[in-house]
């Protein structure tokens, strides 16, 4: 085997090496760049790569910065390996700036080409002699600008792969400081409930003691207006006591028992607990007799869940709610509110998925409403698009699930 021969055998069997070693594309594409360039003579190596429709200089084995832009346009958009004898005096680069004054002889311009694109190229000159590269330089060259293409692409899917595991992570990461911040809030709602049961008990004691005074005094007073004054009194101490019966009700459901009970009843419960939230909005309500079997206070948490949602969904002005009970198991909530995407519908009742602003929303109403309506037996149905509101269908069965 001659000389030249092994020499190109060595460079291919080093480039093939150095591809299977590292993923650093410059150190790669320098050491191709000044092997070839000394085997074959060359004074300069350059090694170009197209970006925004123009060629940057991506390294050079000298630091000089001086090539010919047109000889490597003109390997590119043939596609195909440009070898100059003379180029100073070739007719196809008699006009060209580069050329002339910079007196070109000899130039080696080979396309890098992976995915039936050209990329780059690789662009070797000897601006003193001219015949300087022959045609075994211009094969060995051919080989070298595969390998290049192999390390370019390589690299690019690299990074691509670095790309995406990163979004992936951050991605992960923020998912997970989210369902933190989620934990939390619940864990937060958690002890609020907890606090707000035992307020309760304790504001209960002293209604029970204004209750039974009241009672008594009424009893020994003649005086009609200060009459109806204890009344009004008594009505308000009533009033009081209820929603504090509510609320123990349903900060305690484990304390409830399964059983026949008034779904109607348990709604109009619902639109006296929230009646200060609802207070600026025009809330419209009819309501069937219907009794269903279950747990009156987990529906409960159901209807404030769906309630606050359209709540929060409502326009300042002009916001409206209709509430329906229907003696065949169904119940409807419509609202003029904002609406829903078909994506949020889709994810609606994942756990933690909210399109409310990060503090506003637990993402977990819609998924605890689904799982405590399936534990009834019951289905629910959300219809909703964009600025065109929201109706949620829940239909009840109307005997006892097994």
């Amino acid at each position: 085997m001659a000389s030249w021969d092994r020499e190109h055998l060595d460079l291919l069997l080093q480039a093939s090496a150095l591809l299977n070693s590292t993923l650093d594309l410059d150190e790669v594409l320098r050491s191709l760049l000044q092997e070839a360039s000394r085997i074959v003579g060359a004074e300069n190596g350059f090694i170009l790569l197209r970006e925004d429709e123009d060629w940057k200089l991506h390294l050079s084995i000298n630091e000089s910065e001086l090539f010919s832009r047109s000889v490597a346009t003109h390997a590119a958009e043939s596609g195909k390996t440009l070898l100059l004898i003379d180029a100073h005096n070739d007719e196809r680069f008699l006009n060209t700036t580069s050329v002339q004054m910079g007196t070109l002889r000899s130039i080696l311009c080979a396309p890098v080409v992976w995915g039936q694109t050209v990329r780059g190229v690789i662009y070797l000159d000897n601006r003193v002699k001219k015949g300087v590269f022959r045609g075994e330089h211009q094969r060995l060259i051919d080989a070298l600008s595969q390998q290049a293409a192999t390390a370019l692409e390589n690299a690019a899917l690299h990074q691509e792969r670095e790309r995406l595991h990163e979004r992936a992570m951050a991605q992960a990461r923020q998912e997970l400081a989210y369902t933190q911040a989620q934990l939390l809030t619940a864990s937060k709602m958690a002890a609020i409930g907890e606090l707000a049961a035992g307020v309760a008990h304790e504001v209960n004691n002293p209604l029970c003691a204004i209750a039974l005074n009241l009672d008594t005094v009424s009893r020994q007073v003649q005086d009609d207006k200060l009459t109806r004054r204890l009344d009004i009194m008594t009505r308000a101490v009533d009033r009081c006591r209820g929603i504090i019966d509510r609320l123990l009700n349903f900060s305690h459901p484990s304390l409830a028992e399964r059983k026949p009970f008034r779904l109607d009843e348990v709604i109009l419960q619902t639109l006296e607990l929230m009646h200060y939230q609802l207070r600026e909005y025009l809330v419209d309500y009819e309501l069937e007799e219907l009794t269903v079997y279950g747990d009156a206070s987990a529906l409960i948490q159901v209807f404030i869940n769906l309630l606050s949602n359209s709540k929060d969904a409502l326009p300042e002005e002009g916001g409206r709610i209709q509430l329906g009970c229907r003696a065949s198991g169904v119940v409807e909530l419509e609202d003029n509110g904002c609406g829903m995407s078909e994506e949020g519908r889709e994810r609606l009742f994942e756990p933690f998925f909210t399109t409310k602003s990060v503090g506003e929303g637990t993402g977990l109403g819609w998924s605890v409403s689904y799982q405590i309506l399936k534990d009834h037996s019951a289905t629910i149905e959300v219809e909703s698009e964009p600025g065109r509101g929201t109706l949620v269908r829940l239909k009840f069965p109307l005997q006892e699930p097994e």
